[in-house]
């Protein structure tokens, strides 16, 4: 996939400091995710949205997850650090070399690169929730998750083509979409005011990816798990 490969060609570029807007964040990036175990009545009175309580119930459940990955932080490599899919533009989506273009920079840094990872990981459970919201039940089906598999699996596939993982990045990469899928729904919050059958799915699946993110993986992407096993 030529997404996977210039993810990894930006993962595996050898890059000692790069000019940026001051107006910006510095170069070298701290974990951009909040604790929300010390959230106070009045904070959780003046969240956004009806279903607030919900979105901050979840963030308290994974907040043991999250502390590790705060702990175990370190900017390793330059990250674009904000991989939506509307930050990724595709020539000849459909041909058989389509191109790829990363656009909106200016968050980039020295970062975790499995927090891009994660993001691209994070994009293709969100679109595909999408296609599931109306029958959540279907979740229960091996065969509904084929799509996704595909996607995921033929992307970290060619990701791993340039700069191979180790199953603890793999692990971490899959938490980092879970983070990303729980920020989908923040956002949903912040402009809608409320969570909706795909706000809440993604609270799920996004609980799930964090907290027993291999349990996940085996379904997204068997193969290259039993890969990294043997």
């Amino acid at each position: 996939m030529s997404l996977a490969s210039v993810t990894a060609g930006l993962h595996t570029s050898t890059v000692e400091r790069f000019t940026t807007d001051p107006g910006y964040r510095p170069q070298l990036i701290d974990f951009p995710f909040a604790s929300f175990v010390t959230l106070t009545p009045s904070e959780l009175a003046s969240g956004p949205g009806m279903d607030y309580s919900d979105y901050a119930a979840t963030m308290q459940a994974v907040d043991d997850s999250v502390a590790r990955m705060r702990e175990e932080w370190t900017p390793r490599r330059l990250v674009h650090f904000d991989l939506r899919d509307d930050n990724i533009l595709v020539k000849d989506a459909e041909g058989a070399r389509p191109q790829v273009a990363l656009v909106d920079w200016e968050l980039s840094g020295f970062g975790d690169p499995m927090l891009d990872v994660g993001t691209i990981i994070g994009q293709f459970l969100i679109q595909w929730l999408h296609t599931v919201r109306g029958d959540a039940g279907r979740l229960a089906d091996a065969s509904t998750w084929a799509t996704v598999r595909r996607n995921v699996g033929l992307f970290l596939t060619a990701y791993e083509h340039s700069a191979p993982l180790s199953l603890e990045q793999r692990d971490l990469a899959f938490r980092y979409a879970g983070l990303s899928v729980l920020m989908y729904a923040a956002g949903r919050l912040e402009q809608i005011g409320s969570l909706g059958q795909i706000g809440h799915l993604c609270l799920f699946v996004g609980r799930t990816l964090l907290n027993d993110p291999r349990g996940v993986a085996e379904l997204l992407a068997p193969g290259i798990l039993r890969k990294a096993g043997a």
